[in-house]
């Protein structure tokens, strides 16, 4: 019964605990220290990702991960590592986000604009939103970038008259400004 569900959902959470700070200890942390190379962390991630298998258990270490990998240069493994999980997180509006955000500013720093875009543009077309001011800013922005200023104007503008008081409503004035 119900005791036996939660000796085993107990039992899966200790084992997942366990690979998390392995996964810690023996691949980020030596990454960070720059004691291990950008292609063993690849290796190793994604061997901890089939162990973990659990998305809720692997984001916020892959979030943790990919920013190491942007302070150390290496944004493309970080997009590779990435990208897979974020498309499988549309059943957790909050992780979806915070990935997609991550995911899109990183394909934004290697000029992989409309890489970036399409990511945004999956987050627009979820049925929760989460930061809806700047993700209209940066569809503006990432429109803007690839020539695209009729629907840059039209991101803006939305930003403009939906949001007002934001301070993402400033940026987007300046943003109209250059059109």
């Amino acid at each position: 019964g119900i005791a036996g569900y939660k000796y085993v959902a107990e039992k899966r959470q200790q084992k997942t605990s366990q690979l998390i700070f392995e996964f810690q200890q023996k691949t980020l942390a030596p990454y960070k220290e720059k004691k291990l190379t950008v292609d063993a962390v690849v290796k190793q991630t994604e061997e901890f990702k089939r162990k973990v298998g659990g998305l809720v258990d692997l984001a916020p270490v892959l979030l943790e991960l990919s920013g190491a990998m942007k302070a150390q240069g290496h944004i493309a493994p970080a997009v590779i590592l990435m990208r897979p999980t974020f498309e499988k997180l549309q059943q957790s509006p909050y992780l979806f986000f915070l990935f997609g955000y991550a995911l899109s500013a990183f394909e934004e720093d290697q000029g992989q604009y409309a890489e970036a875009l399409k990511v945004l543009e999956l987050m627009n077309s979820s049925k929760v939103k989460f930061l809806e001011p700047k993700l209209y800013l940066d569809l503006g922005r990432l429109h803007l970038k690839l020539g695209n200023k009729h629907e840059a104007k039209k991101r803006f503008e939305q930003v403009l008259e939906q949001y007002p008081q934001d301070e993402m409503a400033k940026l987007a004035q300046i943003y109209k400004g250059q059109l």
